[in-house]
């Protein structure tokens, strides 16, 4: 399959709204003439966005995930969690350096006179009661990470399989036309929704459903 990249929705979204690179029209033309595919670039990634956060809500989220590690060393209380892992739509922590590998952390909101095992400090850090783990820890954090950004033309919005990124394509349109205080034909809306219902369908198949999910709790 070729590959479904920037280089391939710019394309399929432009013939959508008749938009020309080399002789863009008002609506869709670029304040900067070194980035002729500016608008339509833009709207990909709302687009892109926007399909992302319809799986989120929509698919099972085991199939988006990303499982990365991180050491607590033994006596530090607390644990400074890498930028790209701030504010994240974190799913589970598992220790994995404890008798059963795998087991999950409860991580709990911090009360007045109470303080749990494992609390978030704040929004980019974890504190390990008032001591730490007592040993060096290794924690599996898996999340699902944001929509990617697409930036260059072999960038791609990895998050959707390519089989289904046309509906990134139509996603798109409709926000140009948006744009250009139109209104999109309701076909489009049709196709949109035809190409959410196959991806719904594809990722929900022979998903597992686990109990206790997610294990971040208030």
């Amino acid at each position: 399959m070729t590959a479904r990249n920037l280089e391939w929705l710019r394309p399929r979204v432009a013939r959508l709204v008749n938009f020309n690179v080399s002789e863009p029209d008002e609506d869709f033309e670029s304040e900067d003439s070194d980035r002729p595919w500016n608008l339509i670039d833009d709207a990909i990634n709302e687009a892109n966005e926007l399909e992302h956060e319809f799986m989120v809500d929509n698919v099972a989220l085991t199939q988006m995930q990303i499982v990365e590690e991180l050491v607590w060393s033994a006596n530090e209380r607390t644990l400074a969690l890498p930028v790209h892992l701030y504010q994240q739509n974190v799913l589970r922590v598992d220790d994995e350096t404890a008798g059963a590998p795998g087991s999950p952390v409860q991580i709990w909101n911090r009360g007045q006179g109470y303080e749990p095992t494992v609390s978030w400090r704040d929004y980019r850090t974890l504190q390990w009661g008032t001591v730490g783990p007592g040993q060096d820890t290794t924690l599996a954090i898996t999340y699902v990470p944001p929509a990617p950004l697409l930036e260059e033309e072999i960038d791609e919005p990895w998050t959707i399989p390519p089989r289904f990124r046309r509906v990134i394509v139509w996603s798109a349109g409709i926000i140009l036309r948006l744009h250009a205080e139109d209104t999109a034909p309701q076909g489009w809306y049709g196709q949109r929704e035809y190409w959410r219902e196959r991806l719904v369908l594809a990722m929900s198949k022979g998903s597992p459903r686990e109990t206790n999910w997610p294990q971040v709790r208030p």
